[in-house]
């Protein structure tokens, strides 16, 4: 059994060159390309998925960023920075190829996790011209989709020729359950944007990814959604886990750990990812107390079952624990993790193989935070193989 750490791409700070040197010092196997979106803009996550558009320029608006005839500064900026995160990751890694920890690479790396904005919620987060979402209109939104998978195409062959490594590719879709609901906000709400189908939203899904994957250049392509939604938008896991006939789903799923427990307010905590509002209660949800976190578990458990791969961030909240900071702690975050396995009844090895365990956003807000987070998801994902044995 082995399991790897990593970590959400989000970082506090504005110094790329100090982030990717706590990447690739904590966690080797599967270093993240980091973002800061502190930098201001251009290095927000939309803008920073915009500047791998290709043959689409885009521009900012006074509300969100925009197609536009020609590329704005804004637009130049966001590719400037997208260039910086990857050279200074670059650098970093050139020096621990270098190096020799245990009398082995203190770089092994088997590939290069990068976080984009995927193609749904992109097109529900970027205007036409006029104003309205690009997911308004099917034809501008095919477009776009296809513009993103050029360019993250393009961006793969270039980490593979830096970090000769692949690329693991996850594709955040914080709207994908308000699009499948039609409750993306709209500039008037006398001209609502319509709702996707699902069977839509799993089929484009499945064949970017595939098209994606088609290149050795990819290792994987993750898929992020939100694991609490709001009653107006319910979550719709088969939409990832049951694609259409005739196509494979994506590869993995992200989880955040603390939306896998019961909450004691499972109504306010449905709000938002990660709100403050509630707090978790250290048990497995049942479909009566919490309905979402219930859907959650049966869809990691679905996942995994099918030899599927997940990401799972904050796996410290599993254990009512701040990040574990020494090897005991992160004995006790792995000893709920082989709890959370054994509650999903799937083969223990299978699962740690397939599991990674990441510092969430929430952990990484600062440089000392995140400092502390990727050690401990290390340290967790070290111990986690023998205690799962035990």
């Amino acid at each position: 059994m082995h399991s790897m750490a990593t970590s959400a791409a989000s970082f506090g700070g504005t110094d790329p060159r100090a982030i990717a040197r706590m990447v690739v010092g904590e966690i080797p196997e599967l270093p993240v390309v980091p973002a800061l979106p502190d930098r201001g803009v251009g290095a927000d996550a939309v803008g920073r998925t915009c500047a791998l558009l290709v043959d689409l320029p885009v521009d900012l608006s006074p509300r969100a960023w925009r197609l536009a005839d020609s590329p704005g500064r804004a637009g130049r900026r966001a590719a400037d920075f997208l260039d910086r995160d990857l050279d200074a990751l670059e650098q970093q890694v050139e020096l621990a190829r270098g190096a020799v920890v245990d009398g082995g690479s203190a770089f092994p790396a088997t590939a290069i996790r990068f976080e984009t904005v995927g193609p749904w919620s992109l097109a529900a987060r970027v205007e036409l011209p006029g104003g309205r979402p690009v997911l308004s209109d099917s034809g501008a939104r095919r477009d776009l989709a296809e513009s993103l998978r050029e360019g993250l195409s393009a961006l793969c062959s270039r980490a593979r020729a830096r970090f000769s490594v692949p690329v693991r590719l996850v594709l955040d879709e914080p709207e994908l359950w308000r699009i499948a609901a039609g409750s993306v906000p709209a500039p008037s709400e006398f001209d609502p944007v319509a709702a996707v189908p699902r069977e839509r939203l799993a089929m484009a899904l499945s064949r970017f990814a595939a098209a994606l994957r088609s290149s050795d250049d990819v290792d994987s392509v993750f898929v992020r959604a939100p694991g609490r939604n709001s009653s107006d938008a319910p979550t719709a896991w088969p939409v990832l886990l049951e694609p259409p006939q005739g196509e494979a789903r994506v590869d993995g799923i992200v989880f955040d750990a603390a939306d896998l427990l019961a909450w004691a307010d499972a109504g306010a905590s449905a709000q938002g990812r990660g709100s403050d509002r509630t707090r978790p209660v250290h048990g497995w949800a049942d479909g009566d107390r919490d309905p979402q976190a219930f859907a959650l578990l049966d869809a990691l458990g679905a996942l995994l079952s099918d030899g599927g791969r997940a990401e799972l961030h904050r796996t410290q909240v599993l254990a009512g624990r701040e990040t574990p900071r020494t090897n005991g702690e992160a004995e006790a975050v792995a000893a709920r993790i082989v709890s959370l396995i054994d509650r999903l009844a799937v083969d223990r090895p299978m699962a740690v193989d397939n599991i990674a365990l990441a510092a969430g956003e929430r952990d990484t807000a600062s440089s000392t935070a995140a400092a502390a987070a990727l050690a401990g998801a290390r340290r967790t994902a070290d111990v986690l193989p023998r205690v799962a044995a035990g």
